[in-house]
């Protein structure tokens, strides 16, 4: 949905305990979405996971092979995959045949890691469904669809393009610091597949005749007087003369400090550095400081 001046979020579920197993109002909410959807199909989607994937393909493949479920797999060294991925074995003919939980141990030099994208029929996705609530220990979806897809042979479909596997403070700031790789970049933000987001119509970011700025990507609504290198910024940020910011993110209404350094840093929302401090991480260990934070003393990691 592109929208302008609004915007409609619709919460499924909330639970706070990370965990497998879920309540009972978990499934009565999904369920009763599920069936006033008036849809032939569903799709799950893992947040877990960036991608800019072409969902008609995967939905000729599902309606083709007459399964009730599809599941979406990438092949993915295991830098890229964490212990809570499922690796998947599939046959010659691209269908399941068994999962598990991703072993740090393995030699194996890629994996079929699965997306935890699913399409699945609805209706009986819905009969699956109730069944699994009427455990005393239901377990969440993503859980419940990887055995569904083991159980129905389901046909794997194989996802090609830019993927990354957010699982961890670094992986997330890999996957930012990816965009200002060009390749990667337009992998992404492919010409032919539009991403639609809500729209903010604000002024360009201002670059002053101090300003300093190499292999970096801003958003709209910024001063920048001082120095940008290698660095993902987003809107209404300030950074003032004589500062650094190298390698870093920065979101919405950071102020960087007159002289202050950030290298390799995560700084959220409304995050302000005073004039000369020093905050300074590693690509494997960036610091991260919480939304509206100031920060007066210096950080290292």
């Amino acid at each position: 949905m592109s929208t302008l001046l609004s915007h409609y979020y619709l919460g499924i579920y909330n639970t706070r305990v990370e965990s497998s197993t879920v309540g009972k109002e978990y499934y009565q909410q999904l369920l009763t979405y599920l069936r006033r959807s008036g849809s032939n199909q569903t799709v799950s989607i893992n947040c877990d996971v960036l991608v800019n994937i072409d969902l008609n393909q995967v939905f000729h493949l599902h309606n083709t092979t007459k399964g009730p479920i599809t599941v979406v797999y990438k092949k993915l060294p295991k830098k890229d995959i964490s212990d809570v991925n499922a690796i998947l074995e599939i046959d010659e003919t691209d269908h399941v045949r068994s999962h598990k939980l991703f072993d740090n141990k393995s030699t194996d030099e890629l994996f079929n890691m699965s997306t935890d994208i699913f399409v699945v029929d609805t209706p009986w996705l819905i009969e699956r469904l109730e069944e699994e609530a009427q455990k005393e220990y239901p377990e969440k979806l993503r859980y419940v669809l990887r055995d569904l897809a083991v159980k129905e042979g389901a046909f794997a479909y194989e996802y090609t393009g830019y993927l990354a596997n957010i699982h961890s403070v670094q992986s997330y700031y890999q996957a930012n610091i990816d965009m200002l790789e060009s390749k990667k970049f337009y992998s992404l933000f492919s010409p032919n597949q539009k991403i639609y987001t809500k729209v903010k119509n604000e002024e360009p970011t201002y670059y002053a005749n101090t300003s300093k700025v190499r292999s970096s990507q801003f958003a709209s609504g910024s001063i920048i007087e001082g120095e940008v290198v290698q660095s993902v910024l987003s809107r209404n940020i300030y950074v003032h003369k004589d500062s650094v910011v190298k390698d870093s993110i920065l979101f919405p209404r950071v102020v960087i400090g007159q002289g202050a350094q950030v290298e390799y840093a995560i700084l959220d929302k409304g995050v302000e550095v005073a004039d000369g401090v020093v905050i300074r991480g590693t690509a494997e260990h960036p610091v991260v400081v919480k939304k509206g934070e100031t920060v007066t003393e210096d950080i290292y990691s």
